[in-house]
């Protein structure tokens, strides 16, 4: 029997072409009922690679779409900092798989390289992907960007906030004082990894 059969998806939701299953994760969301998370993968050419969750729910014998992700402010390239107020089922990233292949960290454990989902902690988490001028399509690190549901929407995680108010304030004072840190220094495009989201996509 197939794992969807009797189900009706919507138009744009029947399987697409080239992507693959990476995971599908059961999310209890309290009042908000139960919703799952559908992660795929596509390897667009020999070395890029994209990865995408939507957030799905079962509505009778239907699968639908569920907004409750919240877009959040993000750099993105060419653009600069961009402020969302927006709800979304879906984020997405894609990258350079060169990058994978030369982090042992990451090519030892394939599994850090798609999206992840812990309904105990209610938290979605994928890896950061940030310009790189060796991977020109996006280098993915081992620092992950996480969203927690918070009761109504999943929201993104800041585990820097007083760092990012600062950024905000006084970018080379924040820089400094992040460099004085145990954290890696991991800067990119003088933004703080922490604060980036470069290659991310977060389609509607």
């Amino acid at each position: 029997m197939e794992p969807y059969e009797g189900l009706e998806f919507e138009e744009d939701l029947k399987w697409r072409q080239g992507n693959y299953v990476t995971g599908v994760y059961r999310a209890d969301l309290g009042d908000k009922g139960i919703a799952y998370f559908l992660a795929e993968g596509n390897h667009l050419s020999t070395m890029l690679v994209s990865g995408q969750v939507e957030l799905l729910r079962i509505i009778g014998n239907k699968i639908e779409r569920a907004p409750r992700i919240k877009k959040t402010d993000l750099f993105e390239p060419f653009y600069g900092w961009r402020s969302y107020n927006e709800e979304t089922y879906s984020l997405g990233f894609s990258y350079d798989f060169e990058s994978v292949l030369d982090n042992p960290a990451l090519n030892d454990h394939r599994e850090r390289i798609y999206f992840a989902y812990d309904d105990a902690t209610k938290t979605l988490s994928y890896p950061l992907i940030v310009g790189d001028r060796k991977y020109s399509d996006g280098k993915m690190l081992e620092t992950r960007v996480a969203y927690r549901f918070d009761g109504d929407y999943f929201i993104r995680v800041d585990n820097y906030p007083l760092l990012t108010a600062l950024f905000r304030i006084e970018p080379s004072l924040t820089l400094f004082l992040f460099a004085a840190t145990d954290q890696p220094p991991c800067i990119t495009n003088h933004k703080p990894c922490w604060f980036m989201e470069v290659n991310a996509k977060e389609d509607a």
